[in-house]
């Protein structure tokens, strides 16, 4: 009789692992029982930007559903990738993203997303899964570690700041103040008259080992990144040949702040498996909704100064 309840005893026991088990792969599989590109949720609060500061402002995601967002509007279109300082976004606890963006042809990728916290860039951590959509990311977001903390998107507002004596109401996306002081502001020459670089195939996104662009005839002076270029340049090494040349090139050690006016900063361009095989000098400066970068001559050929879109238009793998 012994034996019997025994061997009862280990059926229950082995049914109640294998549920286990199969509650577990459910709860892995949710991402991938949805066309995500079609099926996600908006993310576009303008607090939710990495540019927008307030010190008295704590806004968490604990209330974010599992499930696939996009970032659309006054919020960006992505992820930062850089380190986002804290009480920006509407947080004291800002998240980006730690690593690049997939390309569409890699699907579905994992990615780790940080959290600022107490001067360090990422205290706290997520994995989640990221997609490329071809014009547009979506991520596969959930509430976070604790709060405050908050995923960010990469738009380039700049709203004004709230003093520390202001202290808003907090109404979810749309936080408001009592009375703002009014705050003047001087509009550099260049942040009004700059040249463009809008073209699609200027994007880092943009791959075809036949097209040889170059920038060795662009003439000298500001420019801006717009529309199919992206809205900023790349801050990560660019593979080779993309964005419509052989040897790419990115803005290092970042982009500056409003207040720190014009800087100068160094161009990087990737050749032969050195991401700084070249380089050259350059001046960027932070308007209001903008970045302009002083590009100045250029005498090497197939060189080209990149934007951080990821709009993929291959030639190549398609005709």
């Amino acid at each position: 009789m012994k034996y019997f309840v025994l061997v009862a005893v280990g059926i229950l026991t082995l049914s109640q692992e294998i549920s286990l088990i199969r509650v577990s792969q459910t709860t892995a599989a949710d991402a991938s029982n949805v066309d995500e590109c079609t099926d996600y949720k908006e993310l576009s609060g303008p607090f939710r930007t990495f540019t927008y500061y307030n010190a008295s402002l704590e806004m968490c995601d604990d209330h974010l559903q599992r499930g696939w967002y996009r970032f659309l509007r006054q919020a960006g279109r992505m992820m930062p990738t850089n380190c986002v300082p804290k009480f920006h976004c509407g947080t004291y606890g800002p998240g980006w993203l730690d690593g690049d963006h997939p390309m569409p042809q890699d699907g579905r990728v994992m990615r780790r997303i940080c959290f600022h916290l107490e001067g360090e860039c990422c205290k706290e951590w997520k994995m989640i899964q990221i997609r490329n959509c071809g014009n547009f990311m979506v991520y596969h977001l959930e509430p976070p570690p604790e709060c405050p903390m908050r995923y960010c998107g990469d738009a380039v507002t700049e709203e004004a700041h709230i003093l520390e004596e202001e202290r808003p109401t907090v109404n979810e996306e749309t936080p408001t103040v009592e009375e703002k002081r009014p705050v003047v502001v001087e509009i550099p020459d260049e942040c009004e008259n700059h040249g463009l670089l809008d073209s699609a195939d200027r994007s880092q996104g943009f791959y075809d080992p036949f097209v040889s662009l170059t920038d060795a005839g662009l003439s000298p002076g500001w420019y801006r990144f717009k529309d199919g270029a992206g809205f900023q340049m790349a801050n990560r090494c660019v593979k080779l040949f993309h964005c419509g040349t052989h040897a790419t090139g990115w803005l290092k050690n970042g982009h500056p702040t409003q207040s720190e006016g014009a800087v100068a900063r160094e161009v990087c361009f990737h050749w032969r498996d050195d991401c700084c095989y070249f380089r050259q000098q350059i001046m960027v400066r932070r308007c209001e909704h903008f970045y302009i970068y002083k590009f100045p001559r250029m005498d090497i050929s197939y060189l080209r100064y990149c934007g951080e879109g990821s709009v993929m238009d291959n030639h190549w793998l398609t005709h």
